[in-house]
């Protein structure tokens, strides 16, 4: 019985190899012609927008990504080691710890120490409150640019499904009755493809803007809290501004 199994083998091997070659060259051609069409349903204008949009929102995505993290706005670890620098009275060195961090932290605490030799607590905590209101600015206009350029990926797909779909309505006007149905189908088929492109754009880049501007306010919230706790050493040099 284990001799006539493996009489089937050489046969088996043999078939896999006669048909892998032509499986291949249809999934191929398969593949290039949906490039093509995807190619004339955009045209080379809409193609090269959309292309741009597309490497604009991957960029987008990946500095936000790294800036929305926590230990990119709130590093636990610079907390501690300008903790350690205060408690061994070094705050020169301290200052620099923090002037030579790009963390949001970092940019409060430089722009309150900053304040605290000239105009003591009071000043100090003025101006690490301005600070994080400046970096949530700056961290919330990133993340509203990507969104802005989903939303015109979206656009731009609309308006060629549009000027697809007016080229179709006039190419079936001009048809015989009897392909009429036909070349309606293929027109629909054609203008819906930009949009459908501009969809899979556009969804995980309004996505992923949800999911980051959930997380940011907390992660800044924290970084404000450090920054306060951290500056309550110099509470003895005047009292906060009210809120």
């Amino acid at each position: 019985m284990s001799g006539t199994r493996l009489r089937w083998l050489p046969s088996l091997a043999a078939g896999l190899l006669v048909s892998s070659p032509a499986a291949l060259v249809a999934a191929e051609t398969e593949s290039k012609s949906l490039l093509a069409a995807y190619y004339d349903s955009l045209g080379p204008i809409y193609g090269l927008l959309l292309l741009a949009c597309s490497i604009t929102l991957v960029a987008y995505a990946m500095i936000n990504l790294l800036a929305v993290r926590r230990t990119a706005i709130a590093p636990a670890e610079l907390a501690s080691d300008f903790q350690a620098r205060l408690d061994a009275r070094e705050l020169p060195e301290a200052f620099e710890l923090v002037d030579q961090s790009d963390s949001l932290l970092g940019k409060v605490l430089a722009s309150g120490m900053s304040k605290v030799a000239a105009g003591g607590y009071a000043q100090a905590i003025a101006a690490v409150r301005e600070a994080v209101s400046q970096q949530r600015f700056r961290l919330l206009a990133r993340l509203n640019y990507m969104l802005l350029v989903a939303l015109l990926a979206l656009l731009l797909g609309v308006l060629a499904s549009i000027d697809d779909l007016s080229a179709g309505c006039s190419q079936v006007m001009q048809t015989s009755e009897a392909a009429a149905p036909a070349r309606l189908a293929q027109s629909l088929a054609t203008a819906l493809m930009p949009l459908r492109i501009s969809l899979y754009m556009s969804i995980p880049a309004v996505v992923l803007y949800g999911v980051l501007r959930t997380r940011l306010p907390g992660n800044i919230e924290l970084a404000h809290a450090l920054a306060e706790q951290l500056l309550s050493r110099f509470e003895n040099r005047g009292s906060p501004p009210p809120r």
